[in-house]
Parts: C-alpha cells; structure tokens; sequence
C-alpha cells in the first residue's frame, strides 16, 4: 500500500499558512522519502508551522501525538510505535514548541534557533550512510566532541548509553549489545568524553584503594571471569611454547664448535643491546662470522636469546 494510498494526493508543502488552522496538507512522494530518512526535515528547509506525519506525508498544524491527535485517529499508533519506526521524527512543529515553552516555562524561544539546534543536531542522510558503513568514521573526519547515533544520526556529546540521558533506551528501546550486533565496533561516546571518563576512573581509583581491592576480589570469584582467565592462560602457555621451540631452532646447544656458551652469549648481547645498537649490530660485534652468512638469522637467535633469558628469570622469581 502506497504512503499516500486513501489520502488526496500529494501538494508541496510550502511555509505559508494560507490554509486554516489545522487543516493538513500532504507532501509529495518524493519528499515524504525525503523526511522519513531525515529527522530534521522540516528544520533544514525551513518549516517551522507544521510537522509532517512519516506514515502518509500529511502535515498538520497541530501536534501528531495525543488520543485525538493524527496519529491514533488516522493510523491507530502510538507515539512508542511511531519513534520506533521513523527515529528522531518530531511530533509538533516548531512554533507549538516555542508556544508552549512561552506558556509554561515563561521563557521566549525563538523557531529560527530551534530549527537551526535541530539541523546540527543531526547528520545528514548521506552521511549517516557513510557512519553506518564505517565504524570509525568519527576518528578518520578527525571528530572528538561527539559520536553518531546510527540509528537515528543524532550527535551525542556524552554517551549513547550508561550515562543520565541514555540515548538508546529513551529513545530507541535499545541497550548497548543490541546497538552494538546491529552495528559492530560502533563507538559508545566521543574520544573526548572516553578520557574524562578514564581519568577521573584512575582518580578515583588512587584515593579509595581499599574499595579498589574488595572490587577486585569480588570481581575475579565470578565463574565466567575465572573461565575467561583459564583460556587467557592456556593460550599464553601455547603462545610461550611456540616461542621456546622457535629459541630453540634458532640457538644451537651449548658446546657447538666455534661458539661460546650460549647463556653468556645472551647476557653480552643485552648489554649491547641497552647501549642503543640494533640487533644485526650486536650479530656483527658478537658473533662476525654467522653474521657474514646470514645476518637476519644472527641477529634473530640473539633477539630470541635475550627473551628467553628474561622468561627463565620470571620463572626462577616466580
């Protein structure tokens, strides 16, 4: 069924108001595309006395919300329903807003500053498409005040969830790992919002250590942390395996014709490594002759050397 099937046919919507009061004028089709994939249609070419309903493109004076308003007595839908199908659509129109925040907060609004906060409040339709596709795209423009919503295209400036204003459950119905297997590796805040957070956590952290170590016990009893350690730890222990056969490839044994003992072998070339030279440099000053054959290999048994003598002394300590 059409958007506009039952309904007069499409006229465009200008900013006039010619009609009467409340009477509603309906968008064409093209432009009901349009402000269903943007929510601050209205606001970006100006619109400012009425609000358009994303179901059919009818656009009222009067608010879309309320037991006698469009919503409910031309769709039968709820404004719950209608914010989960068209995110960030608005249900009044500017000057409603500006009216009822005169009536009761007594402060004046001006419609041309609420349709400009709306218009940079969202990304454009374009742009949300390119966010979707990338999840990095807020690091790659070089943008650290605010993260995209990628449901809606809002910009939030404190965090999509877990902060006082969670976006995603007031506005979409949403928690984090529902966002997140919708759109994976989407950021949760901005960069900026990210080290606050993380500074003041280390702050925090320093001047109560007791209640940092009580955490800390509670935290590791728990049975799926101590089975994600379990796995942390056999996968180093294969990780350190695979390494000690690689040592001992590379480094012959001890008593090989032409070579001396490989443990002070080691020691000498962590000496000379801290004084600031690379590892084909030690080769050469410490072993010439297998450096002259292959350097690479020379200097890749020294380097594996030193490590194996640092993962010996963790294991005497320990």
């Amino acid at each position: 069924m059409s958007a506009t099937a039952g309904y007069p046919s499409g006229k465009p919507l200008s900013n006039s108001s010619s009609a009467k009061d409340g009477q509603s004028r309906y968008v064409t089709p093209e432009q009901l595309e349009a402000c269903r994939k943007d929510p601050a249609w209205e606001a970006r070419l100006g619109i400012a006395d009425r609000v358009v309903c994303r179901v059919c493109g009818a656009s009222p004076q009067f608010p879309l919300s309320g037991k006698k308003g469009h919503l409910w007595v031309r769709h039968r839908m709820s404004t719950q329903h209608y914010n989960a199908t068209y995110p960030g659509a608005r249900l009044s129109s500017f000057k409603v807003i500006a009216r009822n925040a005169v009536r009761r907060h007594g402060r004046c609004s001006d419609v041309r500053k609420l349709m400009a906060t709306r218009a940079e409040h969202y990304v454009t339709p374009e742009e949300l498409g390119l966010y979707r596709r990338d999840p990095a795209r807020e690091a790659q423009v070089g943008i650290s005040n605010y993260v995209v919503c990628r449901v809606c295209g809002a910009k939030i400036r404190t965090s999509l969830s877990g902060s006082r204003s969670d976006h995603l459950l007031a506005e979409h119905g949403l928690n984090l790992p529902q966002y997140r297997r919708l759109w994976p590796r989407a950021p949760r805040c901005s960069t900026e919002r990210a080290k606050a957070v993380s500074k003041a956590s280390r702050r925090w952290a320093r001047n109560h250590p007791d209640e940092v170590k009580s955490h800390q016990a509670t935290y590791y009893k728990k049975p799926e942390v101590r089975k994600k350690r379990r796995t942390y730890s056999r996968n180093y222990s294969r990780e350190v395996r695979a390494f000690a056969k690689i040592g001992r490839q590379l480094a012959p044994r001890k008593g090989s014709p032409g070579r001396p003992a490989q443990t002070d072998l080691f020691i000498r070339a962590k000496e000379v490594r801290s004084q600031g030279r690379s590892w084909p440099q030690c080769a050469e000053l410490l072993i010439p002759k297998e450096a002259a054959e292959n350097r690479h290999t020379a200097a890749e048994r020294l380097r594996v050397g030193v490590a194996g003598l640092k993962n010996l002394k963790k294991k005497l300590i320990t």
